[in-house]
């Protein structure tokens, strides 16, 4: 990310005016902003390791062949199921795809994982030379799977360059489903980033975040935000049947900068926690009632951008 924020006080002279011509150009047709200086840490960004031959899966019943052009309508699909399932992925525009296909170390081989003509996992990955030896460490730019067969039969894809390669690495959030099928401690996990999230549109991005199924709530927010007036003020979100409805007013129950909105958007902060650090103002109950609008797992991304 582009930095990170040192205090809450705003930055003067110079920088002050660069963040307000940024919000200026940016705060237009979206609800939320993720890559910027002066926002909010809302979330990590991990890098995963394994070592290619510790790998002890060896499942091969789903059948694996390269990507190739006419695959991108359904790798996407494939992408979009599992983004759905890990709260903070990104909805990737051209140029994530385009990251992921050719990222900076070189052009990026993918494989796909199909069953029955449909794609429930590819892994894309780029061969980066060990220099300490013959052998070379996989980078890969993309590895999903929408199902636990389509992930055991690309570890095995993995494990099949284990003569040649040394490891594989790719990125994920803190919790990434797909480790859960290797056994403990046969991979390594450590932070690349913090990334950080700025909300540009209150209405429009509550209403695109995804919300507990099964919860009817709300919660009246009033939100100090200096640069974007239509930010600026009370806000009721009612929450029901996994969608929000936005309306201004309400008594403001829950009090907080548009910089501490980020991280209990993203889930990376609960509201206790937002309330101990003097980053968030209410009663006992408005909180309690907001742990249970915004409950969500904790955030996660793939992507470096």
């Amino acid at each position: 990310m582009a930095g990170r924020r040192a205090a809450h006080g705003p930055p003067q002279g110079a920088a002050e005016e660069q963040r307000l011509a940024w919000i200026q150009g940016q705060s237009f047709g979206h609800g939320v902003e993720t890559i910027a200086p002066w926002w909010e840490i809302a979330g990590h960004l991990f890098e995963y390791r394994v070592d290619l031959d510790r790998l002890p899966l060896r499942d091969r019943d789903l059948s694996v062949r390269p990507i190739t052009d006419a695959d991108a309508p359904a790798i996407e699909a494939c992408y979009r199921s599992v983004a759905r399932r890990n709260h903070g992925y990104p909805d990737r525009n051209h140029y994530l795809r385009t990251r992921v296909r050719n990222p900076r170390l070189g052009a990026a081989t993918g494989f796909l994982v199909e069953a029955d003509g449909a794609v429930e996992g590819y892994l894309y990955m780029v061969a980066v030379h060990d220099q300490k030896g013959y052998q070379h460490r996989l980078h890969l730019t993309d590895f999903q799977a929408a199902t636990a067969r389509a992930g055991r039969r690309l570890f095995a894809l993995l494990a099949d360059h284990a003569r040649m390669a040394s490891t594989a690495r790719w990125q994920g959030g803190p919790n990434d489903p797909i480790v859960e099928l290797l056994p403990e401690f046969l991979y390594e996990m450590n932070v690349v980033e913090q990334w950080m999230l700025r909300i540009l549109d209150v209405p429009r991005a509550f209403e695109a975040r995804g919300w507990p199924a099964g919860v009817t709530a709300e919660s009246q927010l009033e939100i100090e935000d200096p640069d974007i007036a239509e930010n600026h003020g009370r806000f009721v979100l009612a929450v029901a049947d996994g969608a929000a409805e936005v309306s201004p007013g309400g008594a403001g129950h829950l009090r907080m900068h548009v910089r501490d909105l980020a991280p209990l958007y993203t889930g990376y902060h609960p509201p206790a926690t937002l309330a101990a650090m003097d980053r968030l103002q209410g009663p006992d109950s408005a909180l309690a009632t907001a742990a249970t609008v915004f409950a969500a797992p904790c955030p996660a991304m793939a992507d470096m951008f």
